[in-house]
């Protein structure tokens, strides 16, 4: 038996933490002795290896009061760090009582203060200069909390007098400016005894706060640094304006949590620019990303750009650039120059601060389309004397090119023969070769060509016109050894008999009937 009850022991004290006694969640408040007319701080002793996971829920007082953090009522305050102050003791505060109720936020489980924490009153009797003795160097808070709490609490005989100030970063030097002179909504900002409360709190209301604590024995201060976090939000331009194709989400912009993907068709050879800019507060990184790799990034100062090394899908230089747009609005813009097909791909700005990131992606690919043909020429037999029209329609993205060869050669304008094009549609383009009064050695393989930046198409057929067959003159060809050399025999007039090659001397074609 007692090797049984040793093993369960055992087993006991290697049970991870969410399995814990609730003994292990009472808390414990230590008794305050205070001098009359101060400030009393009860603190709620929470084991440190429960602090990230166990918050303050609860306040009982002897006297009825229940808070909940935060809560102010009357002259008693629960922080939202967990502390209870309670203001201006009096000796009608001697002996109160107050018991601390926590919560593991992770097993849901509570507990609650076996023992409570008693409040003493002490009678002033010797002057003392003040002496902060709590305070929060760095407090922290988001847009649409309902208030948030500065303490610097002083003790001291006679009575501290507290002053709050604010610093004004935007001059040359530190300087601080009460409060009291500072443009403020009023109804925003109060202080109670070495509390400052903003109710509402802003992004704006983000800066460092001051508080001079005096008697007329001295005086002493404290210093806050305050934080108060904005949704981060991301909004994505193209310049050149670009109209997306497809949006997964149906917003323009992304908040914390909502990622998005817009589809971009580009051009090849064009230049675009991805400019990201980024609201909220604060922002302490924004980068660019395509494929796993950062090619550009932008952290604290945000006047710090940190180009990446060039990578095999993009160069580094001089593509990028950063700048900084005012009102708290930050924009990191990428250039992408003289668009390759190495440019396809998905495009990610991400931005962060401590509270957590978001991001939004463009896809960029090209929207371009092959040339096919929706209307060619057919083989023709002439009679000399007659007319030739032929005509090729092409359509792709971007529009294609049209041009003509006879016997591949390109056909040269004259007072017989004329070519033009014209454009039918947005991606639709008309071409066409008028000949008159046709001659025998107009005959040939006549050939349009429809082309643009994603492909080439053919077309070819032959015209011949009646007359006594003959060859064009051949051009001459220069290549190295080794290389693949062609040549096209040239024949005109109809009908023709058998085509021979010979090689001598020079190179030349035969035809005979």
């Amino acid at each position: 038996m007692v090797f049984k009850f040793s093993l369960i022991i055992g087993l006991l004290t290697l049970l991870p933490s969410k399995y814990e006694f609730i003994s292990l969640l009472e808390p414990r408040v230590y008794d305050e002795f205070v001098i009359q007319g101060n400030i009393a701080v009860f603190r709620c002793q929470i084991p440190d290896h429960l602090k990230d996971t166990v918050r303050v829920k609860s306040w009982y007082l002897s006297n009825g009061i229940i808070l909940k953090p935060p809560e102010n009522r009357d002259k008693f305050t629960a922080l939202p760090s967990g502390e209870l102050l309670v203001r201006s003791v009096d000796t009608e505060d001697s002996y109160l009582k107050v018991r601390c109720e926590v919560k593991n936020d992770k097993t849901g489980r509570t507990g609650i203060t076996s023992t409570p924490g008693k409040l003493t009153v002490i009678e002033a009797k010797n002057p003392s200069s003040p002496k902060i003795f709590f305070q929060l160097p760095q407090i922290s808070a988001r847009e649409g909390d309902h208030s948030v709490y500065l303490p610097c609490i002083a003790s001291g005989y006679p009575l501290v007098k507290y002053e709050w100030f604010q610093r004004i970063s935007d001059r040359s030097s530190d300087e601080y400016v009460p409060l009291v002179n500072l443009n403020r909504p009023s109804s925003r900002y109060s202080t109670t005894d070495g509390l400052l409360i903003i109710t509402e709190p802003k992004s704006s209301d983000s800066n460092e706060y001051r508080c001079i604590s005096s008697n007329n024995l001295g005086r002493v201060k404290c210093e806050i640094r305050l934080t108060v976090y904005s949704p981060l939000r991301l909004t994505l331009t193209t310049s050149p304006t670009l109209v997306p194709v497809s949006q997964s989400s149906t917003k323009v912009s992304a908040v914390v949590g909502s990622p998005s993907v817009t589809r971009l068709p580009i051009s090849l050879g064009s230049s675009l620019s991805l400019n990201c800019t980024v609201k909220g507060f604060p922002v302490k990184n924004v980068k660019w990303t395509k494929e796993g790799k950062t090619l550009l990034e932008s952290s604290l100062p945000l006047a710090t750009l940190k180009p990446m090394k060039s990578s095999s899908s993009l160069p580094a230089q001089p593509d990028y650039r950063h700048y900084q747009q005012p009102n708290s609005h930050h924009s990191l813009v990428l250039d992408l120059l003289s668009l390759e097909r190495k440019h396809e791909g998905f495009y990610i700005c991400l931005a962060s601060n401590d509270l957590g990131s978001t991001q939004q992606t463009i896809q960029l690919f090209f929207d371009d389309e092959e040339p096919i043909f929706t209307e060619t020429f057919t083989d023709q037999l002439l009679s000399p004397g007659a007319s030739l029209s032929l005509i090729c329609s092409a359509r792709g993205r971007p529009l294609p090119q049209v041009t003509w060869t006879l016997d591949h050669e390109p056909i040269k304008s004259s007072h017989r023969t004329r070519y033009a094009d014209y454009v039918s549609q947005r991606d639709k383009v008309t071409s066409y070769v008028n000949v008159s009064s046709i001659r025998t050695e107009d005959s040939g393989l006549y050939q349009c060509i429809a082309s643009n930046t994603a492909g080439k198409v053919t077309h070819s057929r032959r015209i011949n016109v009646y007359g006594e067959p003959g060859i064009k003159p051949l051009e001459n060809r220069t290549a190295l050894e080794g290389d693949n050399v062609w040549f096209y025999c040239p024949v005109y007039g109809y009908p023709y008999g058998e085509v021979s090659w010979l090689k001598g001397m020079k190179v030349s074609c035969l035809s005979w009937q």
